[in-house]
């Protein structure tokens, strides 16, 4: 039986209201829908310098209160966070007589236990380095050091939390290696290259610890793709695995490509681009799964811009996402495997709203006790519509007046989304 819908959209536009009609073909619907992964539901942030405090801030009252909220959009609207520098949490123990390392973990395991119980999964770059041991390790035994830093960590969380959870972690090398503001052991290739090859062997002991037939997945390299000559090591990375695909170390290609803040197709232009010049460069890698971890309308999260306060930052969000699910509908990027948006900071004053955010943190600090409130910008509303789409959908479609709209649905009889 055919059905038809006739759905009426209103939108305000600068010249006024432009009334739209749609014939919606039902049957058509349910004929060429497609499974919609939720390929969106990551957010990320870098806590602020200096290093060695990260655990203070991560450990904060403000910052487990952002992650808690944000944790609490609808239908897990967002699932996954990454965080810069996690590994200095870290701190060196002790040796015993055999030059057998131990470390305490004591401060990443409360920061761990707090996303787990908020229902979140980490994203684990494997990023900086436990205080008070690097120096003298990195000259004597290099490679054993990343080896064995990435199995105790990866061992100690299969053992604390299980392997159905682990199992949805995203473990990631260096971020943006290649920038001298990251590469803080100035690594060169060779050690790049070196340092990326252990943590993939410290990430199979792991599982071979664990479990015999344990594969715990590797993203990477994270990075910026830019001219050769500035960014040789994620080019030099990937050359590697051109040659020898079946002993590449990542799983998943990871990469970083943001707008200039005019338009959202610029992110998946800028993606589409870079992943064409790959394919054409590296052809032993187009069968591997890619990610933009990096998918902001602009870099500088800090940097206060109107446009992050209101409507716009969440359609603009919106639109990246619905973009991305045409290309990957359309079979244009069929290797993609999800986006990332960096907006899990903590806003301050005076540009609570301003900044790349979720929440507009609104801090009373003469106040006794301190006071602080949290609002949630449109941004986060538009991520809880997202959270609502059902598991099967067409094609967006593209209308005028900067109108565009994607049509889900769900098999099952209890759905109750848009």
């Amino acid at each position: 039986m055919l059905v038809l819908l006739r759905l009426l959209f209103v939108v305000a536009v600068a010249n006024g209201e432009s009334v739209h009609h749609l014939d919606l073909n039902l049957e058509e619907v349910l004929q060429n829908g497609k499974p919609l992964h939720r390929f969106w539901t990551s957010t990320g942030l870098c806590p602020p310098a200096p290093r060695e405090r990260v655990a203070e801030f991560l450990l904060s009252e403000d910052s487990l209160r952002n992650l808690e909220i944000i944790a609490a959009l609808p239908n897990r609207g967002i699932k996954h966070v990454r965080i810069h520098w996690l590994l200095e949490m870290i701190r060196f123990s002790h040796y015993d007589d055999k030059k057998t390392i131990f470390y305490d973990f004591s401060k990443l395991d409360a920061f761990l236990d707090k996303l787990h119980e908020f229902g979140l999964y980490p994203g684990i770059e494997l990023m900086g380095v436990p205080q008070g041991i690097y120096e003298r390790e990195s000259k004597r035994r290099f490679e054993y050091f990343w080896t064995d830093l990435t199995m105790q960590l990866t061992a100690r969380y299969l053992h604390r939390y299980g392997i159905k959870y682990v199992l949805e972690w995203r473990f990631e090398t260096w971020n943006e290696p290649d920038l001298k503001g990251y590469n803080v052991l100035n690594f060169t290739t060779e050690e790049y290259i070196s340092y990326v090859q252990s943590t993939r062997l410290g990430l199979d002991a792991a599982g071979r610890l664990f479990n015999n037939l344990l594969h715990i997945p590797l993203r990477g390299p994270a990075g910026l793709f830019k001219a050769e000559l500035h960014h040789p090591f994620c080019w030099g990375i990937l050359e590697l695995c051109n040659e020898r695909p079946h002993k590449c170390p990542f799983e998943v290609l990871s990469f970083h490509r943001k707008g200039s803040g005019a338009r959202a197709d610029e992110i998946l232009d800028g993606g589409l681009q870079l992943i064409d010049q790959v394919w054409e460069r590296f052809p032993n890698l187009s069968g591997f799964k890619v990610s933009n971890d990096e998918a902001d309308p602009i870099a500088g999260w800090s940097t206060p811009r109107e446009f992050q306060s209101n409507v716009k930052y969440g359609a603009m969000l919106v639109l990246t996402v619905l973009q991305h699910w045409s290309a990957k509908f359309q079979g244009r990027f069929a290797n993609l495997e999800s986006i990332s948006h960096d907006n899990a900071f903590l806003s301050y004053h005076p540009f609570e709203f301003d900044q790349r955010t979720l929440l507009a943190r609104f801090q009373m600090n003469e106040t006794h006790p301190r006071e602080v409130q949290f609002v949630t910008k449109p941004v986060y509303s538009a991520l809880g519509m997202l959270a609502n789409l059902g598991p099967l959908a067409i094609d967006v479609t593209f209308e005028k007046d900067n109108l565009s709209y994607v049509i889900s649905y769900d098999l099952e009889p209890f759905y109750a989304g848009p």
